[in-house]
């Protein structure tokens, strides 16, 4: 009997301390997730969907999603992949297999038509699990909106048709990327978070014409890279915090002196995955 009451209050005592440790995980917050050399960003948004940006290259996502996610919530409602290299999709399969992925989103250049997409390999590497799994997958284009309850996704880039803009690379992947504004209505109050990928910064200022930004969360493009920043893009993000995501002694040395050097000036605070690990914003 005692034998008894000591396995239940044992079980209890568990029960409590797993409940009160995982409380913060229901928290409406973005992460920056560590995940070495790429990008991955993980959405708990104020209705309790799960939504993420890029995947990273491996599997340091789901462990990313093993320290932020609630313990017994298998469900991602939507993944975001801005377009189709290793460091920001190639943890895309491990995650359809472990989770239950309601919807995909990527580029528009990146998938249609799929016989002449930029990544043919990986979609066509990737199809087949998405098939078995029916998940849906939609190519978006600059202006579209997603919603998830009063958090909305806004498509800054690609737009349709190259026509309307003059003097643009469109040839290096990078440039066709998915460019996302994400405005999070919370308790807190309305925030911003600007993620334009590897988008360089000739191209990211085109995306941001004609869009208002205000105390933005940016993080910065191409993992730091000197190509992803100008004077400019700065004026019309209007950051008041920079979220780098590289990985700690990167063979590239993101984030670049002269991104920084640019930054610091303005004493917009900057916070990096290769000092700190994973980057917690409460939203």
């Amino acid at each position: 009997m005692k034998r008894t009451i000591f396995v239940l209050l044992c079980a209890g005592l568990v029960t409590i301390y797993l409940s009160i440790s995982t409380l913060g995980r229901y928290k409406a917050r973005v992460v920056f997730c560590d995940v070495g050399q790429g990008d991955a960003l993980y959405f708990r948004l104020p209705n309790g969907a799960d939504v993420l940006v890029d995947t990273g290259k491996d599997t340091r996502m789901i462990r990313c999603l093993n320290r932020h996610m609630p313990l017994f919530d298998r469900t991602i409602e939507a993944i975001f992949i801005t377009h189709a290299q290793a460091d920001h999709a190639g943890g895309l399969s491990a995650l359809i297999q472990q989770y239950t992925i309601l919807s995909i989103y990527t580029s528009s250049v990146g998938l249609q038509p799929l016989t002449r997409t930029t990544y043919p390999q990986f979609w066509q590497d990737t199809r087949a699990l998405l098939e078995k799994k029916q998940i849906i997958i939609r190519a978006l284009f600059k202006e579209d909106k997603i919603w998830f309850g009063a958090s909305l996704f806004t498509i800054l880039w690609p737009p349709q048709t190259a026509g309307t803009y003059t003097n643009i690379n469109l040839t290096d992947p990078n440039n066709t990327a998915l460019g996302i504004r994400a405005t999070i209505q919370s308790t807190n109050g309305i925030q911003t978070i600007l993620l334009l990928s590897d988008i360089d910064s000739a191209i990211a200022e085109k995306a941001l014409q004609g869009y208002a930004f205000n105390d933005s969360i940016w993080k910065v493009n191409h993992h730091g890279s000197r190509n992803g920043i100008s004077r400019a893009l700065l004026r019309l993000a209007q950051p008041t915090l920079a979220v780098i995501s590289s990985g700690k002694g990167n063979i590239y040395g993101h984030p670049h002196k002269e991104t920084l050097d640019l930054l610091k000036p303005l004493h917009i605070p900057i916070r990096r995955t290769d000092l700190e690990g994973d980057v917690i914003i409460a939203l």
